[in-house]
């Protein structure tokens, strides 16, 4: 089966002709804005040939047989194009050496070839090429050994002024069952909510924090990194970013919050930013529809955006067997919320109208 790409050219387009021209209505929020702030990408094709599926409706792609170590440079950024419209991809069987997966990030990060450094990372005297590349094991404990999966959902380093655009990370052994890891779709967070929650939540910014990571770096004996790649600098590992950010891959609406990190809403007495942010967290949480699992068997990989999209380590197996990855995740912009966006189903009923 060939890949079914969302045709963004059209999409873009039309986004931008609601923002501008279509009259106020409670189904599509008017706009300022003539045009979107980055034109959406335009998948060319190039991937067509490989055998892949949707897995949900709503979220998630899969190819078992995607070359990734031979792939030219148009199909790497047709693949970013997917990943961003799916949200995650999966692809079986990769087996790439770590220099591989630190070649493909670099080429589909922004500015290309910025990759992250996490706060935790050991320097290595000598080693410094393995400063982007993230260890992701059972064998490092983040908020407690007994915290429920669903405590777990969050974007990759939103508290960075610059956090990430995509992640891949590759399992490289695990247990035979669970294990998993789960992915949520912020594009369809964000359409489920109504229209005036919607508008609201756009007047918002969340404080992000990744403070926590202190405590793990004193019981490791290890320094924070103070220079994490673009903007990303200093100790102090907040940032304030947007309820709702605009993806510039696809031009849609995504909800930007997580459990892991958001803190607090600024605008917003601790109350109100509370009971706010527990229905988000909840929300995020209860959305099987717009959720989807992946199982994992060594050599496999997942591309994810990060920017609209939330994942969760699923902790259901015996602590005793090892469950180890590696991970690239390439930075992106600041996030921003276009006031000329579209969410995902609005760009989505546009495209089908014009067809009419």
């Amino acid at each position: 089966m060939s890949v079914q790409p969302f045709n963004l050219t059209e999409i873009g387009s039309l986004a931008s002709q609601i923002g501008a021209s279509a009259p106020a209505c409670k189904d599509i929020p008017s706009s300022s804005s003539s045009a979107l702030r980055v034109a959406p990408k335009a998948y060319s094709g190039s991937l067509d040939k490989y055998a892949s599926f949707k897995v949900t409706p709503n979220i998630g792609l899969e190819f078992s047989n995607l070359p990734l170590a031979s792939l030219t440079d148009q199909q790497i950024e047709d693949l970013s194009i997917l990943i961003s419209q799916h949200n995650v991809v999966v692809i079986r069987g990769a087996h790439l050496t770590p220099q591989q997966l630190l070649d493909i990030g670099r080429k589909i990060a922004t500015p290309k070839g910025t990759l992250h450094i996490h706060p935790i990372t050991a320097e290595i005297p000598g080693r410094s090429e393995l400063d982007e590349l993230t260890v992701v094991s059972n064998e490092i404990v983040y908020g407690g050994e007994n915290a429920p999966a669903s405590d777990g959902w969050h974007s990759d380093i939103s508290f960075e002024p610059n956090p990430s655009s995509y992640a891949a990370l590759q399992i490289v052994q695990g247990p035979d069952a669970g294990g998993d890891t789960q992915f949520s779709s912020g594009y369809a967070a964000y359409d489920r909510l109504s229209k005036p929650l919607q508008r609201f939540l756009e007047t918002l910014n969340g404080e992000n924090d990744g403070n926590a990571f202190h405590e793990v770096a004193n019981k490791s004996n290890i320094k924070i990194r103070e220079k994490r790649g673009a903007a990303n600098v200093g100790t102090d590992l907040r940032s304030v970013h947007p309820l709702v950010r605009t993806n510039p891959v696809t031009g849609w609406k995504s909800l930007y919050v997580s459990k892991a990190f958001t803190k607090r809403i600024v605008e917003l007495p601790k109350s109100e930013s509370d009971l706010l942010l527990n229905f988000l967290f909840n929300h995020i949480a209860q959305g099987f529809d717009f959720s989807t699992r992946v199982k994992w068997n060594p050599g496999d990989i997942a591309f994810w955006d990060n920017r609209s999209t939330y994942h969760a380590a699923t902790k259901d197996f015996d602590e005793s067997i090892l469950r180890r990855g590696i991970r690239v995740v390439p930075l992106g912009e600041r996030p921003y919320l276009d006031p000329a966006s579209v969410s995902k189903s609005e760009a989505v009923k546009a495209v089908k109208d014009a067809k009419l």
